[in-house]
């Protein structure tokens, strides 16, 4: 999933594209409509199920492109950018949506340091290389003083 989520919608509709990833695993049609409807369900996008994808804002395509990576509880989820069209609220569904998912691994590539402070491990990139890697214990006391040290790192205890 990545901040683009025009380039990844394959279908006209919310429910085809989140059904998408089970129909090409030829999963049968009652188990697809309800993992749909449980995981629009987390997500708090039920009622967008019947809209044309088209409609929707830039956040809700956001989070229906999440629905349809989380449908199929994958073992690994790959997010580039993924918080860049969300306001709070829809953060918080994310969140929820990715701690519910079942995946054994979530790697994150965002630029908000206040959701990066909550990751098990860090990859700090400058200019295309990593300047620093591990815990925000270790990675966040060398960024003090710049854009990329999280607000909300001062106020965690």
């Amino acid at each position: 999933m990545n901040e683009f989520p025009d380039r990844n919608i394959l279908f006209v509709n919310v429910f085809d594209e989140i059904a998408s990833p089970l129909r090409f695993r030829r999963t049968p049609c009652d188990t697809i409509d309800s993992s749909v409807r449980a995981c629009a369900e987390v997500l708090g996008i039920t009622h967008l199920l019947k809209r044309a994808v088209r409609e929707l804002s830039g956040g809700e395509k956001v989070l229906v492109s999440l629905a349809a990576a989380l449908v199929h509880h994958p073992k690994v989820l790959v997010l580039d950018e993924y918080d860049s069209h969300l306001d709070a609220r829809s953060l918080a569904k994310i969140e929820q949506g990715i701690r519910t998912s079942g995946a054994d691994y979530v790697i994150r590539c965002t630029q908000q340091m206040d959701t990066a402070i909550h990751s098990d491990y860090l990859l700090f990139f400058d200019s295309g290389r990593i300047t620093r890697a591990g815990t925000p214990d270790l990675v966040f006391p060398f960024l003090k003083g710049t854009a990329y040290y999280p607000v909300l790192w001062g106020c965690r205890w």
